[in-house]
């Protein structure tokens, strides 16, 4: 049927050639232990520890350093066009850009949040009677605070090929302005000004002023009581509503939680370390935002030339506002999040895989997806996936599978044979790496995910590599995944028992105790300073008594009236300094005069 001679199907079948054919060198290690790599790879980039091309290469570099095995690597270290060839035949591997992430937030887990929505949905409903606030999404609000640098931020320009140094001219302040959402304030550093900072801003910003332009507890007090709840009287929102905000001590203040609990606002805070899973302004608006910005801030430098972005020309920050603040950006951030509707499962579970290394000291082994998506293998579910596949084509069937013999099958679809051998090959291996679609292999020596390619560094062809008894030993010593140390139990801290209502009976009643702590704070530490003043006055006291004491007695020498009959009465003077006494002799005359 499809012309392929019979002596090529006696050999594919006698195993005399492989099933596959690839085109060029055999590559340097064997299909399974790039597989091994590739798959490490991919689960250190999950877990936060992504590799460089220069730090794979130095892995292979030390495998093939232990092995001893021929290759045609210079001082056995690959170079560019071997990382390509691996890339090519692991496409599911590309370059990314890493993002920072604190190990505070890598710590968060499934199990943290799963807690946070449960608790979170108890007090509302417990509070709320009607229930009905999950329902209503004019109801929900986030806050949070973001800063934008007056400088901008560096990007790639056009220049001359070959220059070492590009500048690019910027203001040398390396101040920045807050921007604090839902309804916008804009924090600028500074008291008084002699220009209107809101000039051009957002439609409905407001100002607020602190010394170094940050936020603080008293701006968001003012923020909620003259701004946020100004807005929510004039749109006429059903009250109570909720206000999510994270666990900035600058969120966390009496006089904000008395004011929301008298106000029907729910002052509510998000799991800690947790903004860049479950806070919708943290990533969908503050990071689109800040995306316009540095674009505004690039057409500005363009179009005046030798002027710098400064807080008098901040207000065309109001241009950038409208095209990332879009009805469509907040949707997806709190549907994203499953903050509404309200849906725990809807939290992107790969943001969570870092904490598979601090949370345990054993961090689950993950496997890389193959070509139709990301899919998790394991090599139990495999071998499950082979005992149910064998019980179901029955041992007749088995046998011809182990013994090869595709040819003769009878009423049953070549495709059986290649999903068994696929998953046979697939148990057999010690790498996790996922199955490839159980297709027919073609025979074509023009496969391009196939083709592996010498490095120039050398032209001697080396021999196909064999598998050596230690070489998985090799592999599992050097591809080798962070484990976290063994760190003691953190304390409990009496706010950690708390629910998260900020604006709840409960919360409020812990901070008017530590209110009530650093008055007492306060006013002993007053106390101790008065005790120190009066002991510091005493002590100059005595010594100005003992100054003037001496000065007399010295007096009396000069003058040559210390005689027998002037001798007065010894004065002891107290030495506050060495706690003992001191006698001076005076004349009678000099010590009447005193």
């Amino acid at each position: 049927m499809y012309g392929i001679p019979r002596a090529t199907l006696f050999d594919k079948v006698k195993e005399r050639t492989p099933l596959t054919c690839t085109l060029g060198a055999p590559t340097v290690l064997t299909k399974e232990e790039e597989n091994q790599l590739a798959n490490w790879v991919i689960n250190m980039g999950k877990i936060g520890y992504g590799r460089t091309r220069q730090e794979l290469t130095l892995t292979v570099k030390q495998i093939l350093d232990k092995t001893n095995r021929r290759n045609p690597f210079k001082n056995n270290l690959p170079g560019r066009h071997w990382v390509e060839g691996f890339l090519q035949r692991h496409q599911h591997i590309s370059k990314r850009t890493t993002e920072a992430l604190g190990k505070e937030r890598a710590c968060v887990t499934s199990a943290k949040l799963d807690k946070w929505f449960n608790e979170f949905e108890t007090y509302i409903k417990d509070i709320e009677s009607q229930g009905d606030i999950f329902d209503n999404p004019m109801r929900i609000f986030n806050a949070d605070g973001s800063g934008f640098a007056l400088a901008g931020k560096s990007e790639k320009v056009l220049a001359l090929k070959g220059s070492k140094v590009v500048y690019n001219l910027t203001t040398s302040d390396k101040s920045q302005i807050t921007c604090l959402a839902c309804s916008p304030m804009l924090i600028f550093p500074g008291v008084r000004f002699k220009y209107n900072p809101l000039d051009g801003a957002p439609a409905g910003s407001c100002l607020g002023r602190s010394e170094n332009g940050w936020i603080n507890s008293e701006i968001f007090y003012e923020w909620v009581a003259n701004h946020f709840h100004t807005f929510l009287v004039k749109e006429k929102i059903q009250l109570p509503v909720i206000l999510l905000i994270d666990g900035h001590s600058s969120h966390i203040n009496l006089n904000t939680a008395t004011f929301c609990s008298e106000n029907g606002i729910i002052l509510y805070c998000l799991p800690p370390h947790a903004s860049h899973v479950i806070q919708p302004l943290d990533v969908s608006v503050f990071k689109a935002l800040k995306t316009k910005w540095n674009q505004e801030v690039r057409y500005f430098q363009i179009t005046h030339p030798g002027e710098n972005v400064t807080k008098q020309t901040f207000a065309f920050f109001g241009l950038a506002w409208p095209k990332a603040i879009t009805p469509e950006n907040a949707i997806n951030g709190f549907k994203s999040y499953g903050i509404f509707p309200l849906d725990k499962t809807a939290i992107d579970q790969k943001k969570l895989l870092p904490s598979t290394v601090f949370a345990s000291t054993e961090p689950a082994l993950l496997s890389a997806p193959d070509s139709r998506g990301d899919v998790t293998s394991k090599a139990p579910s495999t071998n499950a996936g082979l005992t149910i596949f064998e019980a179901a084509i029955g041992p007749e069937k088995l046998t011809l599978f182990k013994r090869r013999k595709v040819i003769i099958f009878q009423n049953v679809k070549i495709q059986y044979f290649f999903t068994w051998k696929k998953l046979k090959l697939e148990s057999l291996s010690k790498s996790s790496a996922p199955i490839p679609p159980c297709d027919i292999p073609s025979t074509s020596r023009s496969d391009p995910q196939s083709t592996s390619r010498s490095d120039p560094q050398s032209t001697s062809r080396s021999d196909p590599p064999k598998k050596s008894k230690g070489s998985a030993s090799v592999f599992d010593g050097h591809l080798r995944y962070p484990c976290a140390p063994p760190t003691k139990k953190p304390r409990c801290r009496e706010d950690q028992l708390l629910p998260k209502a900020v604006s709840g009976e409960k919360f409020k009643g812990f901070l008017l105790k530590k209110k009530q702590e650093k008055d007492e704070a306060e006013a002993a530490k007053l106390k101790r300073k008065e005790a120190r003043e009066a002991k510091k006055e005493s002590k100059i006291q005595k010594q100005e008594t003992k100054r003037k004491l001496t000065q007399m007695f010295v007096q009396c020498v000069k003058t040559d009236m210390m005689t027998s009959q002037r001798i007065g009465s010894a004065v002891v003077v107290a030495d506050g300094s060495t706690n003992c006494a001191q006698v001076f002799l005076v004349c009678r005359s000099c010590l009447m005069k005193t």
